[in-house]
């Protein structure tokens, strides 16, 4: 393996200059380029569309989607627990608020995109930061086409209305808090805004109610060179502040807060911290979690420690930040998207050891934090946190805990002061076959235990068609989740229920054992997280789980480049292979979307030694002629404007030109999110019918067992 993966470095094709044959097809929406796509959608649909297996594929899926929707996205605005709920009656969701023991429908999305004719989306889980505490106010963020270009509007939680007259934000790549009733805390990419390198926007206005947003004062502002700007708010009331996070690099972080006057104070912090802070906020704190260790006002922080900042009027610069946590023995807090929540006075966050979840709870009292354990996950159960709004103004302490793992169905439950749990919402069962979750782990490379799940039938008893699906990348940690949409949703039902298997490898690159796994695969090092990919493919071959020919993987944004860059590499360890939503061409991949703020992650093309470092990786320059590799799958939207659909185009094209099988699907709409069985129940299909059909063939029989299983390390 060492060999072909160095002669990679000298034998790739440098397609950066004026040779890239390809580069037509880059911009989104050039008519040739759209024609293009076009065509090449139409051919792969018929394919798939008229495979034998497709017609009864897509059956089973409507019949699994009718039986069991997927999980509500479940979060909470101040005290109201609320859900978007889509089904095939409402596959772009309805926006409902729980009163009594019953759901009340506050925005039909469907309903909104017939009556506006606008592809509208709702990005749900924005709400809460965008809700004014003490009021039914918020703002909306209505994406379009499911891309990150939004429109804000003003929202009447109680009336279930738009606000007549109220708060509208044009679309852009924009995003709000309201400071009061009257002012917005506003960053937006509208007119002569300056953006920043990812595209987003570069400066905050304070925008008055009746002022139009081109008279909206401008507070501050990052360089054109730095990545973006985020904004957050803390308190209610008269105290109620906004939090701006420039994120220099996705590596380096400073803060500012902003109140209600358009004063900005600095927070000073150190910079070197995991992305993307904060990571919670309560009334009076937010959160940030060390990437090294840090000396601040004369204390030393240990790297991965959870340091609170105060925001309270009249607290002395030196006593503004606290300890919170500091890990021991192999425990790290790894998931940054709902990992962290923050209450009215406490943060709460998971904790993970080798692959296994406790819940710990965190309270300010007598100027200090007091840190207490809530509960233990079973093995491979997967916790998540959805807190109340930090500046709610009823005082209590309540926040959703969901709980979920590949075997087990969703349990929400609304968690508070106490060790009781108020159940929520509880998904039924979708998949009923006799299967186990275990870890093992398998040596990489240069040594390193990684450690994998593997879902498999209980019984098997030889090899087994198996997909392989990770990430590895920005510090993001991947865990088991029942049919959530890392794995595809409920399409996934339908490889099990043909007895395949899944493996999931926590490799390098993202955050599972803390900042010292992410850091080991950026820029020039990012070979790391392949050659522990691929090192649990070959575990799962050498043991015995499945062959070459029954093995496939699939990923989406950065695991589309995962997909792209293994399928590439080694095409003698899979039989197929599905890109989603990818970066592939990384000689270009800063030109595009928000990819000139990712240079901290993937490095600077533009430099030799990372240009270098790149060249023997990056899937479009590696594909060569001669080569015998799996048939590939690329899904993409036109209107991914977070990466672009130019990856997936001109990596169809080069790898058929070099004699590749290379389909390529895309979709008018669905943004960097559009694989998904509710609102594109087709595409995911066609999907399984492309992995069933090349992995599950009767042809493909299974190879002899090999010797030297390993044994798992948790069950």
């Amino acid at each position: 393996m060492g060999a072909w993966v160095a002669s990679a470095i000298v034998e790739h094709r440098d397609t950066d200059g004026e040779d890239d044959a390809y580069r037509w097809l880059e911009p989104a929406h050039d008519p040739s380029a759209l024609e293009w796509a076009a065509e090449k959608t139409a051919e792969a649909k018929a394919s798939l569309g008229g495979a034998h297996l497709y017609p009864q594929l897509r059956a089973e899926l409507n019949a699994a989607l009718e039986a069991s929707g997927p999980t509500p996205t479940l979060f909470m605005i101040g005290h109201r627990s609320c859900r978007l709920l889509q089904d095939l009656q409402h596959p772009h969701g309805l926006f409902q608020v729980l009163e009594g023991a019953q759901w009340r429908a506050l925005l039909d999305v469907d309903a909104l995109r017939k009556a506006e004719g606008v592809s509208y989306t709702l990005r749900a889980l924005l709400i809460p930061k965008m809700w004014l505490p003490g009021t039914d106010l918020c703002l909306l963020p209505l994406s379009i086409g499911g891309g990150d270009e939004m429109e804000l509007r003003e929202f009447d939680l109680g009336a279930a209305a738009f606000v007549e007259d109220g708060f509208r934000i044009p679309v852009s790549q924009a995003l709000a808090v309201m400071l009061d009733a009257d002012q917005v805390l506003i960053t937006h990419t509208l007119g002569d805004a300056p953006r920043a390198a990812s595209g987003r926007g570069a400066a905050v206005f304070l925008w008055t109610r009746g002022q139009r947003i081109e008279e909206a004062r401008r507070l501050l502002s990052i360089a054109p060179t730095e990545s973006m700007v985020t904004l957050d708010a803390v308190g209610f009331g008269d105290s109620r502040m906004g939090l701006v996070t420039r994120i220099h690099d996705y590596a380096t972080f400073s803060f500012a807060l902003v109140d209600r006057l358009g004063v900005v104070n600095e927070a000073p912090l150190p910079r070197h911290l995991k992305p993307f802070p904060p990571f919670a906020t309560t009334s009076t704190h937010f959160l940030v979690q060390l990437a090294h260790e840090e000396q601040l006002d004369d204390r030393a922080f240990a790297a991965e420690s959870l340091i609170a900042y105060d925001t309270r009027p009249g607290v002395a610069d030196a006593q503004r930040a606290s300890l919170v946590h500091e890990f021991h023995d192999e425990e790290f807090a790894n998931n940054i998207l709902f990992g962290f929540g923050g209450t009215r006075d406490q943060f709460h966050f998971t904790v993970d050891r080798r692959t296994r979840q406790r819940l710990l709870s965190a309270r300010w009292q007598d100027g200090g934090w007091r840190v207490e354990e809530r509960l233990v996950a079973e093995p491979g159960v997967t916790l998540r946190l959805a807190a109340m709004d930090a500046g709610s103004d009823k005082g209590g302490e309540a926040f959703l805990l969901s709980r979920s793992g590949y075997l087990s169905p969703n349990r929400c439950d609304l968690m508070g002061d106490a060790d009781g749990a108020e159940p929520i919402d509880i998904d039924p069962p979708a998949f009923t076959g006799d299967y186990r979750v275990s870890v093992f782990s398998a040596v990489s490379r240069d040594g390193v235990e990684v450690d994998y799940y593997l879902l498999e039938p209980r019984d098997r008893q030889g090899p087994v068609p198996t997909l392989m699906t990770g990430y590895g990348a920005f510090g993001a940690s991947f865990a088991p989740g029942y049919f959530d949409l890392t794995v595809g949703g409920r399409s996934l039902k339908l490889w099990l229920d043909r007895g395949g298997a899944l493996a999931l490898p926590l490799i390098r690159g993202g955050g599972e054992r803390g900042a010292a796994w992410h850091d080991a695969a950026v820029r020039e090092k990012r070979q790391t997280s392949y050659d522990d990919f691929i090192a649990v493919a070959e575990a799962l071959i050498v043991d015995g789980v499945t062959t070459p020919a029954q093995l496939g993987v699939f990923g989406s944004s950065n695991g589309g480049l995962l997909a792209g860059v293994v399928g590439v590499q080694r095409p003698d360890l899979f039989g197929a292979v599905v890109i989603d939503a990818p970066v592939l061409d990384m000689l270009r991949y800063h030109r595009f979307g928000i990819g000139g703020g990712l240079m901290t992650e993937y490095g600077d093309p533009d430099e030799p030694v990372t240009r270098k470092a790149i060249l023997g990786y990056s899937p479009y320059q590696n594909l060569r002629p001669g080569r015998a590799y799996p048939a590939f799958l690329v899904t993409v939207s036109t209107e991914d404007n977070r990466v672009g659909p130019m990856h997936a185009r001109k990596f169809v094209a080069r790898a058929s030109e070099v004699g590749a099988r290379a389909l390529l699907i895309e979709e008018p709409e669905g943004g960097h999110g559009m694989s998904d069985p509710v609102t594109n129940p087709e595409l995911m299909a066609m999907r399984m019918t492309f992995l069933i059909d090349a992995l599950m063939a009767p042809s493909r029989a299974p190879a002899i067992v090999q010797e030297g299983a390993r044994a798992p390390t948790s069950e």
